[in-house]
C-alpha cells in the first residue's frame, strides 16, 4: 500500500526541540514502514525520514497557514498516486481535492476549522477519546481515535524519585504555568518551568511575567531547553505537573506520557486527553484546587515508578501503530466515516 503522510510545514520533522505534531507524524511513519508499507512523508526542508520512509521536502518560510498552502501547490499533483493520504497538517488542503481521494485527517487542536471538511465522508481522527468525543459534537460528524505514538526508547526509565516538581509545557496562559508557580511556591517545594516561550501570540508578555513571578521562590524558570536537558530534568524531578486551564481543552497531553515513561507520577487537571492518559491514584493525581494539589504532593510516595512506565507503554509506537494501521487498511478497502 502506498501511503502519503503530510506533516506540518513550519518546523522540521521530527522537531529539533519543541513540537508535537511533527513527532506524531515521524513516529507513525516509522511504525507503518516497519509494518511493510510504502510510506512517503511530506515535510519542511531539513527534515529527516525514519528508516524505510521516502522524504519529500519542501523549502518555504512564513506562517503555518501560508506555508501549508504553499506546500500544497507542490504535492497536489502527486496525491492520486497514493492509496491513502494521512493529513496531519493544520489546514488540511488535501480535503479540497475531491471525494475520490481517500484522506484520513487527524486533528491536533480542539477546533482548527469553522466548518467540517468539504467531503461527504472526511474520515476524521482525534488523538484521544476525549478529543474525538468533543470534536464529534463540534462538527456533527463521527470521529475515530488514534492515540499519539511515543518512541519509548527515547525515555530512560528509572525508579529514582528525584527532587522538585517540573512543568513541561508551552509557556502560555492556557497551560496554567502561573498556577504552577503559585501552587508550588505555596508548598515551599522546589520547581522548574521548561517549555517553548517563543511567540506566545495571545499574550506575548506572559513568559516574562511568569519568569518574574519565580523570583524569590524555589522555582527555576528555564523556558525553552534542548531535548537533552529536558530528558535530564525529567529524570531528576519528583513529579511532572500539568495544569491546563479551562476553557482551553488539552487534546492529548504528551508531557504526561513523557513523564510516566521516565517513571514519574503526574499531577494534572482532569482536562481533555489527560483523562485518557493518567490513571488517578495509580500513575498520578487529578487536581483542580490548591488543596487537592497539596494533598497530591504529600501522596507522591504512593505512586509506583513501575506502574507509571507500564502505563506510558500503552502509547508506544508498537502499541498505537496497529490501531492506526488497521484504520488505514480499511479506508484503502473502501471504508468511510
Amino acid at each position: 500500500m502506498k501511503i502519503l503522510a503530510i506533516s506540518g510545514q513550519v518546523i522540521p520533522t521530527p522537531p529539533k526541540d519543541y513540537g508535537g505534531l511533527e513527532w506524531v507524524v515521524y513516529n507513525f511513519c516509522a511504525g507503518l514502514a516497519k509494518a511493510g508499507e510504502e510510506v512517503t512523508m511530506v515535510c519542511l526542508k531539513g527534515s529527516k525520514a525514519p528508516p524505510g520512509v521516502e522524504l519529500l521536502e519542501i523549502n518555504q518560510t512564513g506562517s503555518f497557514i501560508a506555508a501549508e498552502e504553499y506546500a500544497f501547490r507542490f504535492y497536489k499533483h502527486l496525491l492520486p498516486n497514493y492509496d491513502v493520504v494521512l493529513d496531519h497538517s493544520w489546514t488540511k488542503w488535501s480535503y479540497t481535492v475531491g471525494d475520490y481521494l481517500p484522506v484520513i485527517g487527524t486533528l491536533h487542536t480542539e477546533k482548527p476549522y469553522s466548518l467540517k471538511p468539504p467531503k461527504k465522508y472526511p474520515c476524521m481522527v482525534g488523538v484521544s477519546r476525549q478529543h474525538s468525543l468533543r470534536a464529534s459534537k463540534i462538527y456533527g460528524i463521527p470521529f475515530r481515535t488514534a492515540f499519539n505514538p511515543v518512541d519509548m526508547e527515547q525515555y530512560k526509565y528509572s525508579n529514582h524519585k528525584g527532587e522538585g516538581l517540573l512543568s513541561v509545557n508551552r509557556v502560555a496562559p492556557e497551560k496554567g504555568i502561573n498556577v504552577f508557580v503559585d501552587w508550588v511556591s505555596r508548598t515551599g517545594m522546589a520547581g522548574t518551568v521548561i517549555g517553548d516561550d517563543r511567540q506566545i501570540i495571545n499574550n506575548p508578555t506572559y513568559p516574562a511575567q511568569v519568569k518574574k513571578s519565580c523570583e524569590n521562590t524555589k522555582i527555576n524558570y528555564k523556558g525553552l531547553v534542548s531535548n537533552e536537558e529536558k530528558m535530564k530534568l525529567l529524570h531528576d524531578c519528583r513529579a511532572v505537573v500539568l495544569l491546563p486551564q479551562p476553557p482551553y481543552f488539552e487534546v492529548f497531553g504528551l508531557a504526561a506520557v513523557e513523564g510516566m515513561a521516565c517513571g514519574k507520577p503526574i499531577i494534572c487537571t482532569p482536562n481533555g486527553g489527560l483523562q485518557d492518559i493518567v490513571v488517578n491514584g495509580e500513575t498520578g493525581f487529578f487536581v483542580d484546587t490548591y488543596e487537592k494539589f497539596e494533598t497530591a504532593v504529600k501522596m507522591l510516595d504512593t505512586i509506583s515508578p513501575e506502574a507509571c512506565r507500564k502505563r506510558a507503554e500503552k502509547f508506544s509506537i508498537e502499541n498505537t501503530t496497529p490501531v492506526y494501521h488497521n484504520m488505514i487498511k480499511r479506508v484503502s478497502e473502501g471504508c468511510r466515516w
